[in-house]
Formats: structure tokens, C-alpha cells, sequence
């Protein structure tokens, strides 16, 4: 019977393209991450600036569900009632109440800017 074993050694032979495929992937991955930095900053300043918009459509509604459509409404009723008592013509009811019109239309508006304000704000962070 003959006995043997064999040892072996593998030793790369071309060093130099490992090191540079390694180093271009660091270069990528540094630039990675700079542009998710970059987006993480757009992110949050278009995060910010909905926030701002979603307080002033707040106020606006707040401020309209207060005082602004009790004023509407009573501005059309004393319309109504100067007009029937003939106190003022047709062209002067048409206008206040042109006006009056004009106001809950600026609060269906906000509304509207306030409900898409809230789903922006929702994309923004992810939710569906």
C-alpha cells in the first residue's frame, strides 16, 4: 500500500482588479449615501413647508366655522329682509349676497386645500 497526501496553496494572481473593484464599490457607496442625505433633506423641507400649509388651512377653517359662516348666513338674511321690505333694489341684494356666496366658497376651498394638505402630509411619512 502506498500512503500519500498532497498540500496545496492558491494564491491570487491578479491582486490589483480585487482592490480596485473594491474600491469603486466604497465610491458607490458613498455616493449612495450623499444622495440619500440629499433626499432625506428634500423630504423633510417638503415635509415642513406642508405642515405650514395644513396650519394656515386650519386657521382659515377654524376661523370660518367660528364667525365667518355665521356672518354669511346673517348677511343673506338681512339681504333677504331689506329686499322684501324694499329697503334695497334688486342690484344691492344681488351683491351681498354675491359676497356672501363668494365667502363660503373661499371656505369650501380651504377645505379642500386642508384635505389634500392632510394627504400629503400622510405620503410624506408613509401612511396610507
Amino acid at each position: 500500500r502506498i500512503a500519500g497526501f498532497q498540500v496545496g496553496m492558491g494564491l491570487p494572481i491578479f491582486l490589483s482588479a480585487g482592490k480596485a473593484r473594491i474600491k469603486s464599490e466604497k465610491i458607490g457607496l458613498n455616493i449612495a449615501q450623499k444622495k440619500k442625505a440629499i433626499y432625506e433633506g428634500t423630504l423633510k423641507m417638503q415635509y415642513q413647508k406642508a405642515y405650514q400649509e395644513y396650519l394656515k388651512y386650519k386657521e382659515t377653517i377654524d376661523y370660518f366655522q367660528n364667525t365667518g359662516l355665521q356672518q354669511n348666513t346673517e348677511q343673506i338674511r338681512i339681504a333677504e329682509t331689506a329686499y322684501s321690505y324694499g329697503e334695497i333694489g334688486y342690484i344691492e341684494f344681488v351683491q351681498n349676497v354675491s359676497i356672501a356666496v363668494q365667502s363660503r366658497l373661499q371656505y369650501l376651498f380651504a377645505v379642500n386645500q386642508y384635505n389634500q394638505t392632510i394627504i400629503n402630509l400622510n405620503y410624506l411619512i408613509g401612511k396610507n
